[in-house]
């Protein structure tokens, strides 16, 4: 393994989740303390790879943002007004208010992006006409099907996977409640639904794939890609172990989408259905009212 595929890997395991998942347990720091520790181990990383091995420099420098992002909105999130304005138990409250700091670390990172990688930013709609190359273990054939039709019949069924996968890990089929809520929800559900799934592809395969294209193998950024992703939804619905393994599998999927088209509409269009399933039953199914 180069030194460069190596450094890969190990810039974004460290950057991810992993080390908050493995150590804050034992630790028992207080949030805002970790996610300073993080970032300097980021801004390490970052000097290592300026000094040693600049390939991965960008890289770098853009989990180094998506780190800073989420310190920023940790401290957002411990002000005295944050739980005033976004209320605990409430959809709009709980679930917008964590959209709306994903949505200062996408910020973040997009800014990054908008400098350093104004070659292939991978933010434009992409190619919907080209054909999906063989994805053996999903049993698609290569060169058959175009990106466009495949984003939408995987949207359908990956959705209808992740809400049975939400009703039996998340809920266990416990609370079931009236339809109207939903109803009156919607347009939350969507909207949330939408920038959630853009502001996830910025922070965790805009910032893998652009940083790395033209540096390291096609498989190599679609499985780091994917890690950075999986690992991001431990505390997810789904969470835990299976939460890492459905996110991994459903990142690298998005990814090799991104990379295929040159664009992000095919990953933003499957992971939104998700995101609509996936609120929608915690709606119908976990208890949210809506104030």
């Amino acid at each position: 393994m180069n030194k460069s595929r190596l450094f890969a890997y190990i810039s974004v395991l460290m950057a991810s989740d992993l080390p908050f998942i493995l150590f804050q347990p034992t630790l028992k720091l207080p949030n805002i303390t970790f996610r300073i520790l993080h970032v300097t181990l980021m801004l390490l990383l970052a000097a290592v790879s300026y000094f040693r091995i600049k390939t991965v420099f960008k890289l770098n420098l853009l989990l180094l943002a998506v780190n800073a992002g989420y310190l920023l909105t940790t401290v957002m999130a411990n002000t005295p007004q944050y739980p005033v304005w976004f209320k605990s138990g409430t959809f709009i409250g709980q679930i917008g208010g964590s959209i709306l700091l994903k949505m200062v670390v996408a910020a973040l990172v997009l800014g990054f992006l908008l400098v350093l990688c104004k070659k292939q930013p991978y933010l434009s709609i992409g190619n919907l006409s080209i054909k999906a190359e063989k994805i053996g273990w999903l049993g698609i054939p290569g060169q058959r099907i175009s990106w466009g039709r495949l984003a939408l019949i995987s949207a359908i069924l990956i959705s209808l996977g992740t809400f049975l996968g939400t009703v039996v890990t998340v809920t266990g089929f416990t609370f079931v409640r009236s339809l109207s809520t939903l109803i009156s929800l919607l347009p939350f559900v969507l909207l949330f639904a939408l920038g959630n799934s853009l502001f996830e592809g910025i922070i965790y395969r805009n910032s893998i794939l652009a940083s790395l294209t033209g540096v390291l193998e096609k498989n190599d950024i679609v499985l780091l890609g994917a890690i950075f992703f999986g690992i991001a939804h431990y505390y997810g619905a789904p969470g835990g172990i299976i939460g890492i393994g459905m996110s991994t599998a459903l990142g690298w999927y998005l990814c090799r989408g991104m990379l295929e088209t040159k664009g992000l509409f095919s990953s933003w269009l499957i992971h939104f259905f998700q995101d609509v399933v996936i609120f929608s039953a915690l709606i119908l199914l976990g208890g949210y009212g809506i104030r």
